[in-house]
């Protein structure tokens, strides 16, 4: 998850101007990628990766709390 020491606010932004929600790494710690939620206004409270590489971030929202999904390419 990408936060600072006051919090998320937005602070990661990646080479498109997208606010960066997660950054993947491998086990070696080289950088995969940059995620960006769907979601505006949202907290970041866990994610994971399962054995196929697909990464799941639950999120709460101003308005609504989920579960997004993302596949590797």
């Amino acid at each position: 998850m990408v936060r600072g020491l006051g919090g998320y606010g937005g602070k990661v932004e990646d080479n498109e101007g997208n606010h960066v929600s997660v950054m993947k790494y491998n086990n070696n710690g080289d950088y995969v990628a940059s995620l960006t939620l769907n979601v505006k206004g949202h907290a970041e409270n866990w994610a994971t990766v399962d054995k196929d590489g697909i990464v799941y971030a639950i999120y709460m929202g101003n308005e609504q709390m989920g579960v997004e999904r993302f596949a590797p390419r």
